[in-house]
């Protein structure tokens, strides 16, 4: 899908990029990939947790960003896949079910 003809930003940088696939006619397919960028990656941190810096309800945020900015659409349109990588160094990143209402 051409999200600038929407009018839609997504995130393409070393750490998180995003894009926006069509599922069928009528369903999107919302991407995510986060990842350990390696900066600051050394033998002595290696095993050491890599802070994500996404803060509070932020999967959700996007998700609502993108129905808002294509319309008709509605949430149950919406398919999400987050894929998190890492080489070594443990990340996570939290989902809570009560974010969407």
């Amino acid at each position: 899908m051409q999200s600038e003809l929407y009018g839609i930003d997504l995130v393409n940088d070393t750490k998180h990029k995003e894009e926006i696939l069509t599922v069928g006619n009528n369903k999107l397919l919302f991407v995510q990939f986060i990842c350990d960028d390696g900066y600051d990656y050394c033998e002595g941190s290696m095993f050491n947790p890599y802070p994500i810096d996404l803060k509070g309800p932020y999967t959700y945020t996007r998700t609502k960003y993108f129905v808002e900015k294509l319309f008709p659409v509605t949430e149950d349109d919406v398919y999400q896949i987050i894929i998190l990588n890492a080489f070594g160094r443990t990340t996570s990143i939290g989902l809570d079910r009560a974010e969407r209402p």
